[in-house]
C-alpha cells in the first residue's frame, strides 16, 4: 500500500540522529502522534510510519504496522509529534536593497 500524504517523517529521522538510505530496508516510527495531510486531514495518536528506503509505505496504529513490518528497525517516538514540514514564505528580501 503506498500512502500518498505529505509527512515529514524523514525530518524527524534526521533529527533523531538516523539516516535513510534505499538499501537500509524498512524503518518503523512508532508511537507518535501523526499529522497527515491527506483528504481528511487525519491525525493518527498514537500512530506509526514505515518508511522504504526514501518511501512513505504505510500509516496506521501501532500494531497494525508492527504486525505488517515485524522485522523493520524501529525509533520509538513516544510522546513526539511527526507532521508535514513547515516553509516560513515570511521574507524581508526586497529590505536586502536598502
Amino acid at each position: 500500500m503506498r500512502v500518498s500524504c505529505l509527512i515529514a517523517a524523514l525530518g524527524l529521522v534526521v533529527a533523531c540522529g538516523h539516516t535513510v538510505t534505499p538499501t537500509q530496508g524498512v524503518l518503523v516510527i512508532a508511537n507518535a502522534t501523526i499529522v497527515t495531510m491527506d483528504e481528511s486531514d487525519r491525525v493518527w495518536s498514537p500512530g506509526s510510519i514505515a518508511i522504504d528506503g526514501t518511501m512513505i509505505v504505510a500509516i496506521d496504529r501501532p500494531d497494525v504496522v508492527a504486525a505488517r513490518y515485524p522485522t523493520a528497525r524501529q525509533i520509538d517516538a513516544s510522546g513526539r509529534v511527526v507532521m508535514p514540514g513547515l516553509i516560513n514564505t515570511h521574507t524581508h528580501a526586497p529590505m536586502v536593497l536598502y
